[in-house]
């Protein structure tokens, strides 16, 4: 019987648009230096300069967890303007309890995760996106936050759902 810790991990090639895939690199990059969840400062802010904007944070730490950065971009994309809010807000609707479950996994799992969907949540069911959440820690333990980037998807039909976490971080 495989666990959960036995399942493949999310690789490159599960990863869609290729700005998530090279942001992807840098978490991984980060990771790989010594196999320790990277904290925020080994994510070097030139590194991030491409996804500003379009980057979101959240922190575990508070229950439930909490908005600490939501970008520029996402507010333009979504219309709603969600730093300092908790995930349980009600501007998540019914992509709160998805987005609180996929948060949760990635602390679990100590690895990222990509999902796909609709933003039926703010009223945009037309905008199809693809989401990269990549959780960090403050010293290499455990994870504290999950930093998020959201791009839009160019695709003509989008999964129906307001979340689709059909592909995730680990598989099994």
């Amino acid at each position: 019987m495989s666990s959960v810790t036995d399942a493949p991990r999310l690789q490159v090639s599960g990863i869609d648009a290729p700005e998530l895939r090279a942001l992807y690199d840098v978490w991984r990059r980060a990771y790989e230096s010594d196999g320790r969840l990277p904290t925020r400062d080994q994510l070097g802010f030139a590194e991030l300069l491409p996804w500003l904007g379009r980057l979101a944070v959240f922190d575990l730490s508070s229950d439930p967890a909490r908005v600490v950065l939501w970008g520029t971009g996402l507010v333009d994309k979504t219309g709603v303007e969600l730093t300092g809010r908790r995930v349980e807000n009600a501007a998540f609707g019914a992509f709160a309890s998805a987005l609180e479950g996929l948060l949760a996994k990635v602390a679990n799992e100590r690895w990222p995760s990509v999902a796909r969907g609709t933003l039926d949540w703010c009223d945009r069911p037309w905008q199809g996106t693809e989401h990269l959440y990549m959780p960090l820690s403050e010293s290499g333990g455990r994870a504290t936050r999950v930093l998020a980037a959201f791009v839009r998807d160019s695709l003509p039909t989008a999964p129906p759902l307001p979340f689709n976490a059909g592909r995730s971080g680990r598989f099994g």
